[in-house]
C-alpha cells in the first residue's frame, strides 16, 4: 500500500466555502456518485486536499487558444 502521509483535511462545509457552492451541492455529489473523494470518518465526511486538486485538475476545460504555442 502506497504510503500516502498526513495531509490537511476539510469538512464539507469549508470545502463549500472554497468552492462558492452549497454543502446541500456536495451531498448531491456523494449521494450521486460525484464530486472529489471523501472519507467517511465516524460518521462525519472530510476531504482530503489532494483529492479534491486532483478532481479539479480533472474538470479544467482547456479552450483552444490556450492549446495555440505562444
Amino acid at each position: 500500500m502506497e504510503d500516502e502521509g498526513f495531509e490537511d483535511f476539510l469538512t464539507p462545509g469549508e470545502l463549500a466555502r472554497a468552492l462558492r457552492v452549497r454543502s446541500s451541492t456536495l451531498a448531491k455529489w456523494r449521494s450521486d456518485s460525484r464530486g472529489p473523494n471523501y472519507f467517511r470518518l465516524e460518521g462525519s465526511i472530510r476531504y482530503r486536499m489532494s483529492d479534491v486538486e486532483a478532481w479539479l485538475r480533472g474538470r479544467r476545460v482547456k479552450t483552444l487558444e490556450g492549446l495555440a504555442p505562444r
